[in-house]
């Protein structure tokens, strides 16, 4: 690749340059990530056919994420990777819970309690429950098929 050619956001960092600041943060890192962002976005508000605001907002960003250590890598894996699963399974028993209660509620005609129910009872008592099973089950799942990789290659 070219020196030249390398160009994230048109910043005028060369690539060699970029390349001895990535090397110098993960220098000790086991693992890590590297991420370019760029967003735009453009707004119009209309009012009755009329454009009554208009916005335009551009971000770009740079990151870097390293990890250096066994006990700080397996954090990382265990942890921050669970929580689509998490999210994704507490979304699901939200949305079947509130479909669930709604009809109780609506014989005692206070529909509107719904949210709260459902928010109280997921931050209270089964958002926790669920949290912990869903993170046991993928560490322990990850774990025991990085054990199990160990043996074969052994």
């Amino acid at each position: 690749m070219p020196s030249d050619s390398f160009r994230p956001f048109e910043t005028g960092l060369d690539r060699d340059s970029a390349l001895s600041i990535l090397r110098e943060a993960v220098s000790g890192a086991d693992d890590g990530e590297l991420f370019l962002e760029r967003r735009r976005s453009e707004v119009l508000v209309l009012d009755d056919g009329r454009i009554r605001t208009a916005s335009y907002d551009t971000s770009e960003g740079f990151g870097l994420r390293a990890v250096a250590g066994e006990t700080t890598k397996q954090i990382y894996m265990i942890g921050v990777k669970s929580l689509p699963l998490t999210t994704v399974a507490g979304l699901s028993v939200g949305i079947v819970l509130a479909m669930q209660s709604i009809g109780v509620l609506r014989k005692f005609g206070v529909v509107n309690y719904v949210a709260l129910l459902v928010g109280q009872g997921m931050v209270r008592e089964l958002g926790p429950v669920l949290t912990a099973l869903m993170v046991a089950g993928r560490a322990g799942s990850g774990i025991s098929a990085e054990i199990g990789s160990m043996a074969v290659t052994s």
